[in-house]
């Protein structure tokens, strides 16, 4: 559906629901494990935009226990096969080799300036990538940004941390 009616659905339902955890009644479910979800995406960004759900609540990825990190490159191996497989079929200009899979962390702020109701449990997106498709997204200063401040911060990390910049 398009974003702004999915939007405006999210809305509509109970705040409290999570239709992440509740997939039974609002999810398409293309695969799954004991511990994820391979779903299509309701609003999607891209054509054959999917993503891939814990079936536990958590909200950031390090909130995964072992067993359910590990078992997400099981559904990510599913999903990615079976993405290659449907885009063999498709019209030569259709098809594509690339995929991209993302997730972002957003924090309380971005929920504050949003009037969208965002979902806070974690997923991952996977779709097929197309060409130069980021390139709106860009930016072209991103080059001349500042990062020592945050290579300060790396060096402060705990010791069994292996950090790849040594200052030197």
């Amino acid at each position: 559906m398009p974003r702004a009616q999915y939007d405006e659905w999210l809305k509509s339902l109970p705040e409290e629901l999570c239709t992440f955890c509740e997939w039974q009644d609002y999810q398409i479910v293309l695969a799954s494990t004991n511990h994820w979800l391979w779903i299509l995406n309701r609003s999607p960004y891209w054509k054959y935009h999917t993503m891939l759900i814990p079936r536990r609540h958590v909200v950031e990825m390090s909130d995964l226990s072992v067993v359910e990190t590990g078992e997400l490159f099981t559904i990510y191996a599913i999903a990615v096969d079976a993405l290659r497989n449907f885009q063999s079929n498709l019209p030569e200009g259709e098809r594509t080799g690339k995929y991209i899979f993302f997730w972002r962390f957003r924090s309380e702020v971005d929920a504050e300036v949003s009037d969208q109701r965002k979902l806070s449990h974690f997923h991952l997106h996977l779709a097929p990538d197309r060409e130069r498709m980021f390139d709106p997204l860009l930016d072209k200063d991103a080059h001349e940004v500042d990062y020592i401040p945050l290579l300060n911060i790396a060096k402060r990390l705990p010791s069994q941390v292996n950090t790849i910049y040594n200052g030197s």
